[in-house]
C-alpha cells in the first residue's frame, strides 16, 4: 500500500459538531475514524451558535424528530461529565432556565400557541405575572407583561463543547486533519472505498460519513446524490455586562438572549439568504442589538465585544437528514439540521454509531431519510 494511503473503519467528510460527536461515538465502539475537513475542526457554524438546549420528553414523543431531540436532551448531562472526565475541559453545560416573551398581539399568540405545546409535551412551566417578573426579571422591559418561565432550559457554550469533543476524540485515537479538502471519492461499484484530499492523500475506508454541514450539497452531488441543503447566515452580537442584567435565556419568537456566567450576554441571530458569505453585517448587528435593549434596557450600558456569522446548514425538509445514501451502500449522510445542530448533535452521534455498526436504535432506519415523512409538528421552542 502506498505510503499517503491510509486505512479506516470509517471516515467523516466535515469536522463541525455533527462529523465530532459521529467520529466520538463510534470510537467509544472500538472503531477507527478519520474526520477531514477543508477548513478548521470545530468552527463554522457548530462554533458560532448560541449553544440552547431545549427540554423534550421521551415518553411523549410522536415523531422521530421528537424523539431525537428527548434524546439529546436526555444525553447532554452525561455526556458533558463524561468529557471533563476525560479532557478537564468545562463545557458550561448547566440548566439555566428560559424566560419566553411576547410584546404585539401576534408575539402573545404565539406564545400561546408555544404554552398549548409546552402541555401536550409534559414541559413544566408557569406563567409570569407583572409581579413576577419584576421579582425574577427585574431589568425586563416595564412594558412586557407576558412571560412564561420553562426551568428545564438548559445551555452549552459551543466552543468548549467543540474543544472537549476534539481532545476526546484525539485521546480515543480518532484522527483529525485540517485543511484537507476532499476532492475525489474512490468508486468500487456501488461502494466508495476511500477519498482522496488536497494534500494528494488517500483515506480508504469501510464506510464514509457526509457531515460537512451547509457544504454537504457540493460534496453528495459530487457522488450523484442531492440532499437539497443550502447555506443560511445566522449572525449573532456579544455583549459584556456586569452579570446582573439577563437571569436567563430569554426568547421572543426565534431571537433570543443567552447570559453566561462570566456577565457574557449572547444576542441572536439572523436568517439571511447570502450563500457562502459568512461576513457579519454592521446592520443586523445594529438590529440584533437593538432587540436586546429592547427586552433588556440595560444592556445599552454595556460593551459590544464581538459579533459574528456563521452559515447553518438550511433544509426545505423541516428536520435532519440522517440517512444511508440512496445511491450508496456505504455512505451515509448527516446534515440539514439547521439551528439545532449543536442541541441535536449528541442523538444524532448515538443515532449513527448504532446503525453504522448494523444495529437498532431508539428510532428505525430510514426515519430521516430524504424522502421519509416529515411531521411538522410545534416544539413551543422556536429558536
Amino acid at each position: 500500500m502506498p505510503t499517503n494511503t491510509r486505512n479506516y473503519d470509517v471516515v467523516c467528510v466535515g469536522g463541525g459538531v455533527i462529523g465530532l460527536i459521529t467520529a466520538y461515538e463510534l470510537s467509544r465502539q472500538s472503531l477507527s475514524v478519520a474526520v477531514l475537513d477543508k477548513g478548521r475542526i470545530g468552527t463554522e457554524a457548530s462554533w458560532a451558535g448560541a449553544g440552547i438546549i431545549s427540554p423534550a420528553r421521551r415518553d411523549r414523543a410522536t415523531s422521530p424528530f421528537a424523539l431525537l431531540r428527548a434524546v439529546s436532551y436526555d444525553r447532554f448531562p452525561s455526556l458533558a461529565r463524561e468529557l471533563a472526565e476525560e479532557t478537564g475541559i468545562d463545557t458550561g453545560f448547566h440548566q439555566t432556565g428560559g424566560i419566553f416573551v411576547g410584546r404585539t398581539p401576534q408575539e402573545k399568540a404565539e406564545l400561546d400557541q408555544d404554552r398549548l405545546a409546552w402541555i401536550d409535551q409534559g414541559i413544566d412551566h408557569e406563567a409570569w405575572t407583572r409581579e413576577e417578573i419584576e421579582s425574577h426579571a427585574p431589568a425586563l422591559a416595564p412594558d412586557l407583561s407576558d412571560a412564561f418561565w420553562v426551568p428545564e432550559v438548559s445551555q452549552v457554550r459551543n466552543p468548549r463543547f467543540l474543544r472537549a469533543l476534539i481532545h476526546a476524540c484525539e485521546r480515543r485515537g480518532v484522527t483529525l486533519l485540517e485543511g484537507s479538502a476532499v476532492v475525489d471519492f474512490i468508486r468500487q461499484g456501488e461502494r466508495i472505498s476511500g477519498v482522496r484530499t488536497t494534500h494528494g492523500e488517500t483515506f480508504t475506508c469501510g464506510q464514509a460519513v457526509l457531515t460537512a454541514g451547509a457544504w454537504t450539497e457540493g460534496l453528495a452531488r459530487s457522488i450523484g446524490s442531492e440532499v437539497g441543503i443550502r447555506p443560511v447566515q445566522g449572525q449573532i452580537v456579544a455583549v459584556q455586562t456586569d452579570g446582573t442584567v439577563v437571569p436567563a435565556i430569554t426568547s421572543l419568537g426565534k431571537r433570543y438572549l443567552v447570559p453566561r456566567r462570566d456577565g457574557l450576554v449572547l444576542i441572536g441571530s439572523t436568517e439571511a439568504d447570502v450563500g457562502f458569505d459568512v461576513q457579519p453585517s454592521s446592520a443586523a448587528a445594529d438590529g440584533l442589538l437593538n432587540f436586546g435593549v429592547s427586552l433588556y434596557p440595560r444592556l445599552a450600558k454595556g460593551e459590544v465585544v464581538a459579533s459574528w456569522a456563521g452559515l447553518r446548514p438550511g433544509s426545505d425538509l423541516g428536520s435532519p437528514i440522517i440517512s444511508r445514501d440512496a445511491h450508496w451502500e456505504n455512505v451515509w449522510l448527516a446534515t440539514g439540521h439547521f439551528r439545532k445542530g449543536i442541541q441535536l448533535a449528541p442523538a444524532t452521534g448515538l443515532l449513527l454509531a448504532d446503525w453504522m455498526r448494523g444495529e437498532e436504535s431508539f428510532v428505525p432506519l430510514g426515519s430521516f431519510d430524504p424522502s421519509a415523512d416529515r411531521v411538522q409538528e410545534e416544539t413551543g421552542f422556536r429558536s
